[in-house]
C-alpha cells in the first residue's frame, strides 16, 4: 500500500523546528521558462562535499522522518545529485526532487530510486502546446505524461505535480487535473499562484506589466472561476493538495496583490529553512542571509540574527512565493 503521508505537504510537525527545508542545489537550468528566470542568476555553487557535510549537520539536529526538497534551477544538472539524495536518505530524511522532467529517462530514474528518492515532483504549466511554449521545450508535455506512465509501472516512487496558476494557462488547469488523476498511481497536484518572477528581485512592476498576471477584468474573472472549479474538484475527491483557505487567499491575492497580506504578519520564519544555490542559508531569500552551509544549521536557526530576521519578516507585507505558495499558513484576515 502506498504511503499516503508522502503526499501530504501541509502537515507541520509538532515542534518549533523548520518544517519546510528547501535545498536549491543549483540555479542552472536546461530550459528557459517564461515564469522563471533562474538561468539569469549567477552563483558559484558549492561542491558536493560541502553539501554532504551540511546534510550530516542537519541529521545531527532535526528529527526524522522529515521532508527535504531538492530543487533549482534543474537539480538533475548536478552530477552529484544522486550522491546528495543518497546521503539524505541514509540519514533518514524523506528526499523529494522537484524537476522539469526534461532530463528524466530510465537511467536517471533508476539512479534516483537506487539512491533512495521517495517523491518526484514534476512541473506542469498547461496542457500540450501551452506547456511546451511556456517552457520553450517542444514535446515536453507529452514526454512528462510518458514519464508518469513509466514511473507508475517501473518504480514505487510517489508521483506529484506542481502547476502555476497564471493568466496564460489557468483555464487549462481543471483539465490537467483530470488528465493526471486518470493514472491510479498519481499522487497529488500542488497548485501555486504566479508571483513576481522567480530569480529576480521582488517588484510590484510585475503586477502592472507582466503578461502572466491576470489584470484585465475578463481574465481575472476567469481566474476566479478556475479557483472555484478547482476547489470544487478537491471537494469531489480529485487529487488537489491545496487547502480551502489557500484558495480563499488567492481570491484576495488576484484581486489586490499588493494588499492581500496587509493585516497579516509573515510567519514563514518559524517554518522555513532555505539554502540558496551559492550555499547561503536563510529564512527568507529577500531579506538577507544568516550564514552558509559550512555553518551549524541549528546554531543559525537559534541565533540572535535569526530572531532579528524573523522580526523583519513579520513586518513584511510582500506577496512572495513562500507566503503565497510554498509555506502558506492558514490565517484569517
Amino acid at each position: 500500500m502506498a504511503d499516503e503521508r508522502l503526499h501530504r505537504c501541509f502537515e507541520r510537525p509538532p515542534d518549533e523546528l523548520p518544517w519546510f527545508v528547501d535545498l536549491c542545489v543549483t540555479a542552472r537550468c536546461n530550459l528557459n521558462c517564461q515564469m522563471c528566470q533562474s538561468n539569469n542568476a549567477r552563483f558559484t555553487e558549492p561542491e558536493a562535499a560541502r553539501w554532504l557535510g551540511f546534510y550530516d549537520r542537519l541529521g545531527a539536529w532535526l528529527p526524522r522522518p522529515r521532508v527535504v526538497t531538492l530543487t533549482g534551477g534543474e537539480p538533475l544538472l548536478r552530477d552529484d545529485i544522486y550522491e546528495q539524495v543518497g546521503r539524505l536518505a541514509a540519514l533518514g530524511f524523506e528526499p523529494r526532487l522537484n524537476t522539469n522532467g526534461a532530463l528524466l529517462n530510465p537511467e536517471t530514474v533508476g539512479r534516483l530510486v537506487d539512491a533512495g528518492l521517495r517523491v518526484i515532483i514534476l512541473s506542469f504549466h498547461g496542457i500540450g502546446e501551452t506547456h511546451d511554449r511556456l517552457r520553450n521545450a517542444p514535446g515536453l508535455y507529452q514526454g512528462l505524461l510518458d514519464m508518469i506512465d513509466y514511473l507508475s509501472n517501473h518504480t514505487a516512487l510517489a508521483i506529484q505535480a506542481v502547476a502555476v496558476l497564471h493568466a496564460i494557462s489557468a483555464n487549462e488547469m481543471p483539465a490537467l487535473v483530470r488528465k493526471l488523476a486518470a493514472n491510479p498511481r498519481f499522487g497529488v497536484v500542488h497548485f501555486q499562484a504566479v508571483i513576481p518572477t522567480l530569480s529576480r528581485p521582488w517588484s510590484t512592476d510585475f503586477f502592472f506589466s507582466d503578461p502572466l498576471w491576470p489584470r484585465e477584468p475578463e481574465v481575472l474573472a476567469r481566474m476566479l472561476e478556475v479557483l472555484d472549479e478547482l476547489e470544487q474538484m478537491k471537494r469531489d475527491g480529485l487529487p488537489i493538495n491545496n487547502p480551502a483557505s489557500q484558495f480563499a487567499h488567492w481570491r484576495r491575492y488576484f484581486r489586490d496583490p499588493m494588499h492581500s497580506f496587509r493585516n497579516l504578519p509573515c510567519e514563514v520564519g518559524g517554518d522555513h529553512l532555505l539554502v540558496q544555490a551559492d550555499g547561503a542559508v536563510t529564512l527568507c531569500d529577500q531579506l538577507g542571509r544568516l550564514g552558509a552551509i559550512d555553518d551549524d544549521p541549528r546554531a543559525l536557526w537559534e541565533s540572535p540574527a535569526a530572531a532579528r530576521l524573523r522580526e523583519d519578516m513579520r513586518r513584511c507585507r510582500r506577496a512572495c512565493n513562500y507566503r503565497v505558495n510554498c509555506c502558506f499558513v492558514e490565517q484569517s484576515c
